[in-house]
């Protein structure tokens, strides 16, 4: 989603005035407050990585072995030779490298089949949906009402980039934004691995931040898609396995918790151009010595009822409540309204 759709995509929200209101922040002004306010070292941070477009699951997490999927794909499929195994059943993508060493350590856990019920297949709707937590009203977003239960701090919660997305948007209280041309672009081969490192260095010099957010976009795949895929999932397993890496480097590996998702994933059957239009349910993946690794949640099926659009067995906001619980120390009832369902993703 370009500078342009995402000013469109807060507009349509209800969340325009607030977004834009939104404190400005220099690299040096986070700095300083990590001098005056350091982190607290036995608090825990949580990066949102944001993946724009609507992230095509199957292949991301690929059912290499399932004879639906490459009848179903004849053109987009992975054969066994080009993917990395996890198991018996599913593999990543082969440009995931680095997602495959945090998932030998034990820190890498994958949620599959996740989506919400009735899922709307346009990218603003759907990104509204996931970044509100809330199926209809969508005027703030999940973590903008989180900041609303803390007390006021204009460091606590910062999106890297010029707009603040909804996702910080809260009833009272909003997130803050450092614009990218304010920090060091050198960090990096990707936009995301830049915002990443940048991320890094903050959390080095004790910025009481406790929510990062980043993004990458590029992933609505009408056509091409397994070439563009693969290059835009290999960008970001690189830059979250750098990032981890970095983080134990400055022994804050323990602190942070990641959480990757994108607004949909992609429908089943490849269409007429070598791509996949908007579809429902993908995977989630959460990153952290404080996750439970490995799989969560139902894979859902090939066979004929999921022909089209892939079954959602797991709902969003069920891991949000359980990030909130678990990682930011917050009754998920004061922030999302839906009677949580245990998935025992954390440690």
């Amino acid at each position: 989603m370009d500078t342009v759709n995402r000013r469109r995509f807060i507009e349509l929200t209800g969340a325009g005035d607030k977004a834009r209101a939104a404190k400005t922040l220099s690299f040096d002004e986070i700095v300083k407050q990590g001098k005056s306010k350091p982190f607290d070292a036995n608090s825990s941070i949580l990066v949102i990585v944001t993946l724009y477009g609507g992230n095509d699951g199957l292949s991301t997490l690929i059912p290499f072995r399932d004879p639906n999927y490459f009848s179903l794909r004849p053109t987009l499929s992975f054969q066994e030779d080009e993917v990395i195994p996890l198991d018996e059943d599913l593999a990543l993508n082969a440009s995931m490298v680095g997602f495959k060493e945090l998932w030998d350590d034990g820190t890498l856990g994958i949620v599959r089949g996740v989506g919400y019920p009735r899922t709307e297949h346009s990218h603003f709707s759907s990104m509204a949906i996931w970044q509100s937590a809330n199926l209809s009203a969508v005027n703030s977003g999940w973590v903008g009402r989180w900041i609303d239960t803390q007390q006021h701090d204009e460091f606590l919660a910062i999106n890297l980039g010029s707009i603040l997305p909804p996702l910080l948007v809260g009833n009272k209280l909003s997130g803050s934004v450092l614009p990218m041309a304010q920090a060091n672009t050198n960090l990096g081969s990707s936009k995301l691995a830049q915002q990443l490192q940048t991320v890094a260095q903050l959390i080095a010099a004790d910025a009481p931040t406790r929510v990062w957010s980043v993004s990458l976009g590029g992933f609505d795949t009408h056509s091409d898609a397994k070439e563009t895929q693969s290059k835009l999932l290999g960008q970001v397993s690189d830059a979250i396995a750098d990032f981890m890496a970095k983080l134990k480097e400055i022994g804050r590996s323990k602190n942070v918790t990641i959480l990757v998702y994108s607004e949909f994933g992609r429908r089943v059957r490849a269409n007429e151009t070598d791509g996949t239009d908007h579809g429902t349910s993908n995977p989630v993946f959460l990153i952290g010595e404080r996750v439970q690794g490995g799989f969560h949640g139902e894979n859902p099926s090939l066979d004929s009822k999921g022909r089209d659009d892939l079954s959602v067995t797991t709902d969003f906001r069920d891991i949000y409540g359980e990030v909130l619980e678990k990682i930011l120390g917050t009754d998920s009832d004061r922030v999302i309204n839906k009677t949580r369902r245990d998935l025992s993703l954390f440690k």
